[in-house]
């Protein structure tokens, strides 16, 4: 398979600020993604029978992705691509390629409403 759709980071939502500002009175931490992995990624077709499982839950799916495995993503994490758009994810699993036994991670992930800040110190 060609993990030829673009780049993404995946995310931690961590409390990120300096500790001198912490020490002033009312400053209260920042929340911002902590980027963790950096992935080759092709995006997929959301079928039918995804989007109708998703909707008996009241959830959606915006985004469903292949990447090569990474046994450390977990549902909740986050999904930066490389255009900027931020996603949560919802569901993680890891497959075996029947023809090759190549290693992949499918994630299925949900638009987030509002973008959080990426901390580049640590990106």
């Amino acid at each position: 398979m060609i993990l030829d759709s673009g780049t993404m980071l995946v995310c931690k939502r961590e409390h990120v600020t300096d500790p001198l500002l912490l020490s002033r009175k009312g400053h209260m931490p920042e929340l911002k993604l902590v980027p963790y992995a950096k992935h080759w990624y092709q995006e997929r077709t959301i079928g039918l029978h995804r989007e109708y499982l998703a909707k008996g839950v009241n959830e959606r799916i915006d985004l469903y992705v292949y990447i090569h495995e990474d046994r450390r993503v977990r549902i909740g994490d986050y999904v930066v691509l490389g255009n900027g758009d931020q996603f949560r994810i919802t569901m993680v699993n890891f497959v075996i390629e029947e023809n090759t036994n190549l290693r992949y991670t499918t994630i299925t992930c949900q638009r987030l409403d509002e973008n959080y800040d990426i901390d580049t110190v640590q990106a």
